[in-house]
Order: structure tokens, then sequence, then C-alpha cells
């Protein structure tokens, strides 16, 4: 659920560029796929706070909760950008 959550986070940063370069006539496609990918980073976060609540190793638990609200955070930023971008 992290790399889920990390590779869609990757895949928005690029679409990030597709949004600025692109063909403005997919811009509604950009945007979709742009929700997609947030969707699939926060369903890949709720996984990865679900599967720590059993984790005793409380470093371990510090640790991957600190990546995964990194990479929320990077995913909001990017979202806002392509949105902001499509819809001026």
């Amino acid at each position: 659920p992290l790399q889920t959550a990390v590779a869609a986070a990757r895949v928005l940063d690029l679409a990030g560029t597709v949004a600025a370069l692109g063909n403005p006539s997919a811009s509604s496609d950009l945007l979709v796929a742009a929700g997609m990918l947030r969707a699939a980073a926060e369903g890949g976060a709720a996984n990865v706070r679900i599967n720590l609540e059993g984790i005793k190793d409380d470093a371990f638990r510090a640790d991957a909760a600190a990546r995964i609200a990194a990479v929320l955070d990077e995913v909001a930023t990017h979202g806002h950008a392509i949105t902001a971008a499509l819809q001026g």
C-alpha cells in the first residue's frame, strides 16, 4: 500500500508536466486522471494506517506514518497545482 501511494504521487507529478504542456482539449481527461491518482494515494495511505495498528515496532510505525504523511502532502500539492493549471 505504501508503494501504491508513492507510485501514484510520482505519476501525479508527471501529470503536472502534461497539464503544462499537453493538449488543452484533453484537460478534462487529465483532471479525471488526477482525481483517480489522488484516490489511489489516499487508498494506499488508508491501508498503511490500518496495517500500522498491528505493528508493535514503534520506530517502524513512526517512520511509515511520517512517510505516508509526506506522500499525501506531495499528492495534495501536485493535485492542487494541476487543478489550478487546468481550471484557471
